[in-house]
């Protein structure tokens, strides 16, 4: 059977934290709560703490791991590209070459919703029976709408073109997340 990936499997308190803040629809989907969390707790590991210090949280289980139905699941498919990632380029390319603030938007905003029903489409497909990923209730476009529009992810409350680059590259971050590591380290460097 599969194991998952040992202590591998935490994510950091950046992005978990951005996800709780903004009402992130794909934090149930691609999260789960430490085992010994309070049901629906989201936590993630501080990177900044020292090494003793990050061992005693991960070794007290109350850090959220990547959902086992995903990371246990012998049904995903290979990911090359996402249309997500399509939409989160052309938002790029429309806020910083073509200089069409209204198209960068649209791709931005689709990029969102595409990436939330990808995450969501992974965990329905996924054969995972493993009781701790947890029963996932579904999205909505109100949620989808609600997540776009708040203050931490909206197009429109950004003001600036390092504001809106700051929205795309979290967005590519969070839909790269688990399945494309190589991708979200090389948007890093750039």
């Amino acid at each position: 059977g599969i194991i998952g990936w040992g202590n591998n499997d935490i994510p950091t308190k950046g992005m978990i934290d951005l996800m709780v803040q903004s009402s992130d629809p794909r934090l149930r989907c691609m999260f789960q709560p430490g085992g010994s969390a309070p049901a629906n707790t989201y936590k993630g590991l501080d990177l900044t703490l020292d090494a003793g210090a990050q061992t005693t949280l991960i070794d007290g289980g109350t850090l959220s791991r990547y959902n086992f139905g995903l990371t246990k699941s012998h049904a995903l498919p290979g990911i090359l590209i996402t249309a997500a990632e399509v939409q989160l380029l052309l938002a790029d390319y429309y806020l910083n070459i073509a200089g069409n603030d209204a198209s960068a938007k649209t791709a931005y905003e689709n990029a969102i919703k595409s990436s939330i029903d990808f995450y969501y489409h992974l965990r329905n497909i996924s054969d995972n029976q493993d009781a701790s990923a947890g029963s996932l209730n579904p999205t909505n476009d109100t949620e989808k709408d609600n997540y776009i529009n708040n203050t931490n992810i909206s197009w429109t409350q950004a003001s600036t073109k390092d504001q809106k680059n700051v929205l795309i590259a979290n967005q590519k971050w969070l839909n790269y997340s688990i399945f494309q590591p190589n991708e979200s380290w090389a948007e890093m460097r750039r």
